[in-house]
């Protein structure tokens, strides 16, 4: 399961048929489209080796929210969201991800939760009504999907996508993440044509599943599914990470704050030209600034003025200053 193409045009990892809907393969696994815009925008093919909708229908049951994520949806009160997340940071039991969430502010196309867990996820878990973005200001462990592990740790973004099927498994120690519902869309930046693939925060920072984790295994496995304030429990005979190859765009994946480059004349879109093998021209590259320095409007130095000791220190700088207020208070 080690066989990716991320070159070859859509990416894709595993078994996967030459077409989708189409080929031999179909007959020996269940395909299944993940997306939001029907027969528009991004879509990801799975191929499991069991049925996606093989649930047990007479174990399907509406949860309590009341009591299966009290603070999750709880209504919002005067009290200031600091002290409600640093009383999140002690709760009276230990709780898993999602079951120890709680909503600081929300309106209409976003919500901002705060979650501290301390107790192992014993289900897979999909959300319905938006997409979900973690910070994790402090812990690590491997974000679990059906499209293969991500490893996480302080300092990283984690962005699933409405619908996905997923879990997390925590590293010791403890664990706090700030958790952002986005109820409109995806929060990508749109790439511009003036501007490309290469930009601070563009596509080309995000880091994708690029191995598979096929679970072919037989049991009973809860998946928590959230529409709205409705959570619903199924039991799967099968565990639902089957997937033996995937192929699309659909997908979550992880982007990481040590990746952020301060905007400025002298960032990614503004460089000098790369160095070639000859020492000599790598000097003159070194030392010269780019092409459109010698022409009006453009701020740019050479890279001996913009070392990569310069960009880390201004990066440094602005996290520290963006995380001074939760670090004053014990997060």
């Amino acid at each position: 399961m080690e066989k990716f193409e991320y070159f070859g045009g859509i990416p894709e990892i595993g078994i996967v048929p030459r077409a989708p809907h189409a080929g031999p393969l179909v007959r020996h696994v269940y395909e299944q489209e993940h997306g939001r815009g029907g027969f528009a925008g991004k879509v990801t093919h799975t191929y499991h080796l069991y049925p996606p909708n093989n649930w047990l229908p007479d174990e399907t049951r509406v949860l309590d929210r009341r009591t299966w994520a009290p603070d999750w949806e709880s209504p919002l009160g005067p009290l200031g969201g600091v002290l409600h997340a640093l009383d999140v940071m002690s709760p009276d039991a230990p709780r898993d991800v999602y079951r120890g969430m709680a909503r600081l502010v929300a309106n209409a196309t976003v919500a901002m939760n705060v979650t501290a867990p301390r107790a192992p996820m014993d289900y897979v878990f999909e959300h319905h009504s938006a997409t979900l973005v973690f910070f994790i200001h402090q812990g690590g462990g491997t974000l679990e999907t059906m499209f293969g592990p991500i490893e996480f740790r302080k300092g990283d973004f984690l962005i699933v996508p409405k619908g996905i099927a997923h879990r997390f498994e925590l590293q010791p120690g403890p664990q706090s993440y700030w958790v952002y519902e986005s109820f409109a869309g995806d929060p990508e930046k749109s790439e511009a044509p003036t501007t490309g693939q290469f930009i601070t925060h563009s596509r080309s920072d995000y880091k994708f599943p690029r191995t598979l984790d096929t679970r072919n295994e037989a049991g009973r496995f809860e998946v928590v599914s959230k529409v709205a304030e409705v959570y619903t429990r199924r039991v799967h005979p099968t565990h639902p990470f089957d997937v033996v190859g995937w192929r699309g765009d659909y997908l979550p994946y992880k982007f990481a704050v040590e990746d952020v480059r301060p905007l400025s004349p002298t960032a990614r879109t503004c460089r000098p030209r790369a160095t070639r093998s000859s020492s000599s021209r790598a000097a003159t590259s070194a030392s010269s600034p780019c092409a459109r320095s010698r022409r009006k409007g453009c701020g740019c130095r050479s890279s001996t003025e913009t070392s990569t000791t310069s960009r880390r220190s201004a990066t440094t700088s602005a996290i520290s200053s963006a995380g001074a207020a939760w670090s004053r208070r014990g997060w």
